[in-house]
């Protein structure tokens, strides 16, 4: 931070400058200055006057102007007592940075709307303002919503300006006719197919013949403040009639799968008062408690597929728990679960009319909607583009092991758990901003690495789940969305770790285009050789979970 210090101290109208690494509310890093000022001054000549002198991961996102710098009694600047000196946000000279026309306006809307952003201008780079593959993801399904034109991340990735990007839509809709990309309301008369991804999961179910617990998805909460058992269970249930999916069961006709939408379901919540134990004892009883929500098997044919628990732990302190089969739901889904559920309880706690706004489609349409896609243009185009990355022979990870595999995989597996300080996830953040590359991929190049030292292999196949919620109907929906890409990595020993950044980027950007093609459609058309020691195609995985900080729900 210094370093950015002494260049913001370098410019005429600043006296004095301390930079800190902030969190905004959803989670993300930001640098933050805060300066004392001798004349009046705009975050847009500043802005200017950094980025002549620093890399763009290096220049603030947010800019407050302080009346004094507070000091230490030993006359050093104190950077924690910043924080509770009177502030004032520094204001951008508007004639220019503000939006030029219509489209840099509804951009900019987008972006302040996703990123969190109070104040930022059109020349500001998406990083900068905390941006990364999740928010890439929702900035592109408003702007597939608002313009009705295709767009993907790798479009984003070289647009990472309001003005580049508002340059970018205009180029697309001059060029290209309009793409119809939404998802319509479909007539449910007749029998609902499964979606791809829920049909591969059905497939797993029977073929373990719906004993595995697998995929049992299990979230948990814990709720400040008094939690009225009654008015949650019926907000719960509100939400299962709001949402098909979660009234759905599974039914077979001549071998094929189809959803059963049930007219009405009503889901117990299940009470547990543990206010007469220690606070050592209720943890572990929550913990055991949760753990055997996980391992009593959901029956996909007679349904429910969720069951509920709430843990009264003391007047003003609760856990609640939810597990769902993950063929109703994902992780995307148990954030919308959770959001509407704070909105619906308190709204049937004050006795007020419920200010969700109606969903457009159900999942069954997306599930009808997708099935018609896979004979498109663009369906061909994705079989292609994953044929060609997984032509040739295909690598099986030969991890080193103390014991001979047996001759079926398993789940049974053993957990590690390492944190890295705070100061390395800051330089790994700086480093792919610097290489305009996401956390994702910095780590991913690194993990690369990893399974290279282990196995002596060139050629890794690494798959990550992606939250394919392209289409701005679908964002607001909980069902099973989430797909598999494969990221095939090529390394050597002459490549320096930027360069292997570099490739990693791209195959990413590639993977992120053609996101949506289903996993299992993947499988047929690459046909990988089958043994039954070794997961199917993927061995290792990266999971990034973006988790941002919450308040209390209740």
């Amino acid at each position: 931070m210094e370093e950015i210090e002494n260049h913001l101290t370098q410019f005429a109208k600043i006296e004095d400058a301390v930079v800190l690494v902030e969190e905004n509310k959803q989670g993300e890093k930001l640098l933050t200055a805060y300066v004392k000022a001798l004349h009046h001054l705009h975050v847009t000549e500043l802005r200017t006057f950094l980025s002549d002198r620093l890399p763009h991961y290096m220049i603030p996102s947010r800019y407050i102007l302080l009346e004094k710098m507070p000091l230490t009694p030993n006359g050093k600047k104190d950077r924690k007592a910043v924080l509770y000196m009177k502030q004032t946000h520094l204001s951008y000279n508007h004639s220019e940075i503000s939006p030029r026309d219509s489209t840099e306006e509804k951009i900019y809307n987008i972006w302040t709307s996703v990123l969190d952003a109070r104040q930022f201008g059109i020349d500001d780079h998406f990083f900068a303002l905390g941006g990364q593959s999740l928010l890439a993801t929702k900035v592109l399904m408003k702007l597939q919503d608002c313009f009705q034109v295709d767009l993907s991340i790798s479009d984003l990735f070289k647009a990472l300006t309001v003005r580049k990007l508002a340059g970018l839509i205009q180029y697309t809709l001059k060029s290209k006719t309009k793409q119809q990309v939404g998802i319509n309301k479909a007539d449910h008369a007749y029998e609902i197919p499964l979606s791809s991804f829920q049909q591969r999961l059905w497939f797993l179910d029977r073929l373990e013949e719906g004993l595995s617990t697998s995929y049992n998805v299990l979230t948990v909460w814990k709720l400040k403040g008094y939690c009225d058992p009654i008015i949650l269970e019926k907000s719960i249930n509100h939400i299962v009639s709001r949402h098909q999916s979660l009234r759905t069961t599974f039914i077979e006709k001549e071998g094929q799968p189809f959803q059963n939408i049930l007219p009405s379901l009503q889901v117990p919540l299940l009470k547990t008062d543990l206010n007469h134990i220690s606070e050592n004892q209720q943890m572990d009883q929550v913990v055991q408690t949760a753990r055997k929500m996980t391992e009593q098997r959901f029956d996909l044919e007679k349904g429910p597929l969720l069951r509920a628990q709430l843990f009264c732990l003391a007047d003003a302190e609760s856990v609640f728990a939810l597990c769902m089969h993950h063929i109703i739901s994902d992780d995307w889904s148990m954030e919308v679960f959770i959001k509407e559920l704070a909105v619906i309880y308190e709204s049937f706690l004050m006795n007020q009319s419920l200010s969700l706004p109606e969903l457009s489609i159900q999942y069954a349409d997306f599930a009808i909607w997708q099935r018609k896609s896979l004979n498109s243009s663009r369906h061909k185009e994705q079989a292609e583009y994953w044929k060609q990355q997984l032509q040739g022979d295909l690598p099986v990870l030969q991890l080193p092991a103390d014991q001979v595999r047996p001759e079926r995989f398993t789940y049974r597996g053993a957990t590690e758990t390492l944190t890295i300080s705070r100061e390395t996830a800051d330089q790994l953040l700086s480093l792919g901003q610097q290489e305009e590359a996401t956390l994702f991929m910095v780590i991913l190049a690194a993990y690369s690495i990893l399974l290279h030292v282990y196995t002596g292999q060139e050629d890794i196949l690494i798959g990550s789940p992606i939250a394919n919620r392209k289409q701005e109907e679908v964002k607001d929906l909980i069902g099973f969305f989430v797909n598999t890409i494969v990221l095939r990595t090529k390394l050597s020993e002459k490549l320096t770790f930027k360069e292997l950044l570099k490739h990693v980027k791209q195959i990413s950007m590639d993977a992120y285009r053609y996101q949506d093609f289903p996993f299992d459609r993947l499988v047929e058309e690459v046909k990988p050789e089958r043994d039954m020691r070794y997961p199917l195609l993927i061995q290792a995985w990266l999971v990034f979970q973006h988790i941002p900080q919450r308040k209390s729900c209740f």
